[in-house]
């Protein structure tokens, strides 16, 4: 197998960890909640959400450094888990083909 496709399978799976892990967590904090705490809560959002809506042009500028962070995130990753991968000499004792791998 490839060692960049390896790497990338490898950092997608890692970050996948992360957020379950992530999520876990806020949901457990949520499940702690009694009935009345969580109804309380969530008519604070509402009520913030309602009264005072995020701009469309604040919105998309937000996702847009969120998404890059979380690409950058992804790529140094790669690196790490690709460098590593190197310096194992997964490949070594393979011959050099010219196959064509997809995703690579």
């Amino acid at each position: 197998m490839n060692r960049n496709l390896l790497a990338r399978s490898l950092a997608v799976l890692f970050l996948g960890i992360l957020f379950g892990f992530y999520i876990d967590h806020d949901e457990r904090k949520t499940r702690q909640m009694d009935r009345e705490q969580y109804l309380a809560r969530e008519g604070r959002k509402l009520d913030d959400w309602k009264s005072d809506p995020t701009p469309r042009a604040a919105m998309i500028v937000g996702a847009v450094v969120v998404t890059g962070l979380f690409a950058g995130a992804y790529e140094i990753v790669v690196m790490i888990l690709s460098a590593a991968l190197k310096s194992k000499g997964l490949g070594a004792g393979k011959p050099a083909g010219d196959t064509s791998i997809p995703f690579s």
